[in-house]
C-alpha cells in the first residue's frame, strides 16, 4: 500500500514494518488506543530486538547504538556522546554537522559539495518536513551514512535543522517521543523500533535504501559539479580523480579525504573472514525466505542461526555497517564501497 507522509493524516495511521514482506505498511485507525491528549497514538514496530552489550566494570548491560553518535548508558534513556563526554538524548543535526562531519577531512565537505546534483531533492525534503507529517521516508542506492549527511546538508540552517535529532538508539527515541518539544527526529531503518508511539507534534525521519515509498529518493552525486567544488583547495588531478570517488559515493570521497584515514575504515572491513565476504558477494537476501536461507547457507558455509549472528553484528553501526535491513529484507548498504574496502581479503576461492 502506498505510503506518503506528506500527504496523510499521519495522527490517524498506524505505521508498522512487516518482517514478511520487509516493507512499511499502512492501516487507517480503527478504533486504536488514544494517548492521554485523547488523540490517536499510531505505532511503529518491526521484528527483532536490540542488541546489548554488558560492561564488565559495571556488571550491567545496555543497547548498544552506533559507534558515530554515541553509546547508550545508564537507564537506558539517555545516549552518551562520547565525542564530548556529555549526556544527550540524541545528537542535534547542527553539532553533528558542524562538529563531527564537517572536522573529519581535510577539505571540508560541505553542505555544497553533499547536495551536489541534489539541490531539488534537498527543497523537496525541506517542503515534506515543513508539512508536519507524522513519518517521511528519504531512500536512494547509496549508503546510509551518505543518507545521514544528505539531510544534514538539507536542514542545516534552517529552523527545520535546529530541532532535528540523529538518533541511534530505541530508548532516546522513546524518551523524545514522550517529550512535548516539537521535534524531527532522524533514525535509519536499522533501528529496532518496537511498539514505538507516534505522539505529537513530532516527525520521525526514517532514512534507508529499501524504504517503500520514499517522499525524497537521493541520487548519486554530480561528479563534475563536485570536482569544480574541490578544484579550489585541492590541485586539479586530484580534484577529477575524487569527483569520480564522489559518483562513486560518498562514503568513498569520505575516506579518501579523512585526516586519519584509520578511523574511516569500519571494523568488519579490517577483519573480514569468509563468511563476511560471502555476505557481501551475495547482494542481499530475505531471511524469511527458506529458498535464500538456503542458499546463504550453503555459500557462506555455515548454518543460519550463524548467518543471523554474523549479519546482526554487520549491521550494528547504521553510519559504516556493511549491512542494511528493513524487516527480514536484508542488503549490502554500498556494494561498490564494500567491494573497494574488502578487496585485499578476498581470494580466488571467493
Amino acid at each position: 500500500m502506498d505510503l506518503n507522509p506528506g500527504r496523510l493524516p499521519a495522527r490517524d495511521a498506524l505505521l508498522s514494518a512487516d518482517p514478511r514482506v520487509g516493507s512499511w505498511k499502512l492501516a487507517v485507525d480503527a478504533g486504536q488506543p488514544r494517548c492521554n491528549d485523547g488523540l490517536h497514538s499510531p505505532v511503529i514496530t518491526t521484528s527483532g530486538e536490540s542488541s546489548r552489550h554488558t560492561n564488565p566494570r559495571l556488571g550491567q548491560s545496555y543497547p548498544m547504538i552506533s559507534n558515530s553518535s554515541g553509546i547508550q548508558v545508564g537507564d537506558g534513556n539517555t545516549q552518551h556522546n562520547h565525542y564530548y563526554g556529555l549526556p544527550t538524548h540524541g545528537v542535534p543535526l547542527t553539532e553533528w554537522w558542524n562538529d563531527t562531519w564537517l572536522p573529519f577531512t581535510d577539505a571540508p565537505l560541505g553542505a555544497e559539495i553533499v547536495l551536489a546534483g541534489r539541490q531539488e531533492q534537498a527543497a523537496a525534503l525541506r517542503a515534506t518536513l515543513d508539512t508536519g507529517p507524522a513519518v517521511v521516508e528519504v531512500g536512494g542506492e547509496v549508503g546510509a551514512l551518505e543518507l545521514k549527511a544528505f539531510i544534514a546538508a538539507a536542514l542545516n540552517g534552517t529552523s527545520l535543522g535546529d530541532r532535528t535529532l540523529l538518533i541511534d538508539g530505541q530508548a532516546a527515541l522513546r524518551a523524545h517521543l514522550a517529550a512535548q518539544e516539537p521535534r524531527i527526529l532522524a533514525v535509519p531503518t536499522s533501528l529496532p523500533l518496537n511498539e514505538i508511539p507516534l505522539r505529537r507534534p513530532h516527525t520521525i525521519l526514517v532514512y534507508g535504501k529499501l524504504v517503500p515509498s520514499p517522499a525524497v529518493k537521493v541520487s548519486a552525486l554530480d561528479e563534475e559539479e563536485v570536482e569544480r567544488l574541490l578544484s579550489a583547495p585541492i590541485e586539479p588531478d586530484r580534484a577529477r580523480s575524487l569527483g569520480v570517488l564522489a559518483r562513486r559515493g560518498l562514503g568513498q570521497l569520505w575516506r579518501a579525504l579523512a585526516k586519519h584515514r584509520s578511523l574511516a575504515i569500519p571494523p568488519w572491513a579490517r577483519s573480514a573472514d569468509v563468511r563476511l565476504r560471502r555476505l557481501a558477494l551475495l547482494g542481499g537476501w530475505r531471511g524469511d525466505h527458506d529458498g535464500d536461507r538456503a542458499i546463504v547457507s550453503e555459500f557462506t558455509g555455515v548454518d543460519n542461526a550463524e548467518i543471523a549472528e554474523i549479519a546482526a553484528q554487520a549491521a550494528a553501526d547504521p553510519d559504516t555497517a556493511m549491512l542494511g535491513h528493513l524487516g527480514q529484507r536484508w542488503y549490502v548498504q554500498a556494494p561498490e564501497d564494500t567491494i573497494v574496502l574488502l578487496a585485499p581479503s578476498f581470494t580466488e576461492e571467493d
